[in-house]
């Protein structure tokens, strides 16, 4: 069942995984509900091209790899998993989390930028639904480039060449890339955002594989769409 090269533990039922997935249904739905919000079809267009980014390319691979009991040994999701050892637990990761927000909105308080582009749509009237809305959006790409594409590459790699190290570097700069190139085509990334964007994905792709978990990054993410767009519009504690 699944292999060894995998960092996804095997489909048996763990609570916090199953909750994560609960968890990815109930975001899609608040998706699905600001497309009601906004009578503006090309903001609707772009908020449909996230829920099916988040869903076909994010909660679906997750689903399958589970119902299957990663019995694919060359595909692989990663969402809450057990932790390698009891020090590495649910507690341990919040805590570590929270504090890495922490730290990413001060550093993006003082340089007055989000660390990584991020949808700057009008989804709703209220200034806080559209910093909501963007920091929500991060998790869709967190699902796809972080929970499915970095781990299967990295199944793929290791376990054909019978070497984590090499397998879990060279996913990193494969996946890395192609974060930084999704936000150049979709957000038309100035060049000088594009090396914090590689860098911002090297930090997910390596807290990811470490604590084995998507929370840290889900944190990352949507703290950096949040703030960003909260500074943009000028909401209370993030006002210029």
């Amino acid at each position: 069942m699944g292999n060894e090269y995998s960092l996804g533990t095997p489909g048996e039922y763990y609570p916090p995984k199953t909750f994560y997935i609960v968890f990815m249904f109930l975001i899609t739905a608040f998706m699905f509900w600001g497309t009601i919000s906004t009578p503006d079809q090309g903001v609707r267009n772009a908020m449909f091209f996230y829920i099916g980014f988040g869903t076909v390319l994010g909660i679906i691979p997750v689903i399958f790899d589970n119902l299957t009991l990663k019995t694919f040994p060359r595909f692989d999701t990663v969402t809450i998993e057990k932790p390698m050892t009891p020090f590495l637990n649910l507690k341990i990761v919040f805590l570590f989390s929270i504090v890495l927000g922490g730290l990413l909105v001060s550093k993006i308080l003082v340089t007055q930028q989000a660390f990584v582009p991020y949808p700057e749509f009008n989804f709703f009237q209220s200034s806080f639904g559209n910093a909501i809305m963007s920091g929500v959006y991060g998790f869709c790409e967190n699902w796809f480039f972080f929970s499915f594409l970095f781990p299967t590459f990295y199944a793929i790699i290791a376990g054909g060449l019978k070497n984590r190290v090499i397998g879990f570097l060279s996913a990193t700069v494969i996946v890395s890339f192609i974060f930084m190139s999704f936000h150049f085509v979709v957000y038309q990334a100035r060049e000088d955002a594009l090396l914090s964007t590689l860098v911002f994905a090297v930090v997910c792709i390596t807290l990811t594989g470490f604590f084995r978990t998507i929370i840290p990054s889900d944190v990352l993410h949507f703290t950096n769409n949040f703030v960003g767009r909260a500074i943009q519009a000028g909401i209370g504690l993030f006002g210029r």
